[in-house]
């Protein structure tokens, strides 16, 4: 690894610690986020699923060619429910901000 502070290194803490949020709480770690942080700040945008309005409304990923043109990339096929929470651009600010 490495000595604390010199480097970052991802890892299943947080998961494990939404487990035990789970376990105290009596509840999916998702409905508890919806119904204490992302509900009371107005995020309706947001969860650890994405509802078919947000696919609906996802932006296509554009790259810049060799030539300078910007071209679409291939649907990126990521895992769904993913490893984190989707949130649409409306929201990201209510969550910096907390």
């Amino acid at each position: 690894m490495h000595e604390p502070g010199a480097a970052w290194t991802y890892g299943p803490n947080i998961d494990w610690l939404g487990r035990i949020v789970e376990q105290q709480r009596g509840q999916r770690l998702g409905a508890m986020m919806a119904e204490r942080i992302f509900g009371p700040l107005g995020m309706k945008d947001i969860g650890f699923g994405m509802t078919e309005s947000m696919r609906s409304r996802r932006v296509t990923i554009h790259d810049r060619a060799a030539d300078g043109k910007l071209t679409p990339l291939p649907v990126l096929a990521l895992p769904d429910p993913p490893p984190w929470t989707w949130a649409a651009t409306a929201c990201t600010p209510r969550w910096a901000n907390t």
